[in-house]
């Protein structure tokens, strides 16, 4: 049996005869390959983490075994939920309609339609808000996603909001949180060389060690039954018990008993079991020492090695250097300019927009 499915199917607002090839199973092909679930839950699943810890990983594993819409990051709910206060009554037809119009503008859209064939129309997010309020338009937005991927439930994963982890939580006060932590040396590994992640040790490690921080402080105000754990390592290293956990936690139940037996060669084959400690091999002996300098609770407390009992931090200049170093790669890196660019133009716009809603 074929289980690598391209699907095609229509997205909202596609041309008719137009079709687009989104990655995920339709209902009919989770029937077939024995994956359909029954799920007694049916809050919003918002994963959390640092960028590069494994959250796109983790999303593509719960959309497709268990059978919870994700799309690419949202990134704009914190910041439009900040605008919305100083909107007028979403209960307003015209108000709700300039919401929702502010909101198809963003760069989400575009994505969300080339990847995922997704695209709503302003009627139909308008048509399925059940309460007027900014949550309810992000409900009304996502439950259209969740239709679409054919699932009774969906979810988000936006690393950009680990830092306002309890704005989140008062938008969605039901909602489950899986956070997928990654050693912070790997982490370190794989942002460093990207023009978007910090450009230097000594800011990654300050980076990942306050993620690390809040990640453990957030999930204090959460009840167990909706929190969840786990570690990059796991998830590349045991697969199959990883994922059982985590359908446990979101209570999604299969419906054929055999599921795992087929879903381990699938997820095995799809996972990098090889993807871990590769800072034993590719980071330095003072590397890993200053790392530990400065982030060694933190990687205990997570259950990650060390190494150093009294790790030497780093030098007094390169600890005054790493912050500019760092502000000035993401902002003059060639790659940045555009992505620069589009964050004005979104002040901008947010500024102009906000003035008419109000």
């Amino acid at each position: 049996m074929n289980t690598r499915f391209q699907v095609t199917t229509p997205g909202y607002g596609a041309k008719p005869g137009q079709s687009r090839v989104p990655r995920f199973l339709l209902r009919d092909e989770r029937i077939e390959l024995g994956l359909e679930v029954d799920h007694t839950r049916h809050e919003p699943v918002l994963l959390i983490g640092h960028g590069s810890s494994g959250t796109s990983i983790c999303a593509g594993l719960i959309r497709k075994y268990c059978a919870v819409a994700f799309g690419n990051e949202s990134q704009f709910m914190l910041r439009l939920a900040r605008l919305s206060k100083n909107w007028g009554d979403l209960s307003d037809p015209q108000v709700l309609r300039g919401a929702v119009d502010l909101l198809l503008q963003e760069r989400y859209f575009r994505k969300a339609e080339r990847v995922y064939g997704f695209h709503p129309t302003a009627e139909q997010i308008i048509q399925k808000v059940e309460q007027p309020t900014i949550a309810g338009i992000y409900n009304a937005l996502f439950s259209l996603m969740a239709e679409h991927q054919q699932t009774d439930r969906w979810g988000d994963k936006s690393p950009d909001y680990m830092e306002h982890l309890p704005e989140l939580a008062a938008l969605f006060p039901t909602a489950q949180y899986i956070l997928v932590v990654r050693d912070g040396r790997d982490t370190a590994l794989s942002v460093i060389p990207r023009y978007f992640g910090p450009n230097n040790l000594v800011a990654a490690a300050l980076e990942w060690r306050e993620i690390a921080r809040q990640g453990m402080e957030f999930l204090q105000t959460i009840p167990d039954d909706r929190k969840l754990v786990i570690r990059y390592e796991d998830m590349m290293g045991k697969p199959v018990e990883t994922l059982k956990t985590v359908m446990d936690f979101l209570g999604a139940r299969p419906r054929d008993p055999r599921m795992f037996e087929r879903v381990t060669p699938m997820v095995q084959e799809e996972l990098k079991s090889d993807n871990t400690d590769k800072w034993k091999k590719k980071m330095s002996a003072r590397d890993r020492e200053i790392f530990e300098s400065l982030a060694g609770p933190e990687l205990k407390f997570y259950g990650f090695e060390t190494e150093f009992p009294n790790p030497r931090p780093a030098s007094g200049l390169q600890l005054a250097l790493s912050p500019w170093h760092d502000r000035f790669m993401r902002t003059f890196h060639p790659r940045s300019f555009g992505n620069n660019v589009y964050r004005l133009g979104v002040r901008v716009r947010d500024w102009w927009n906000s003035g008419r809603l109000q």
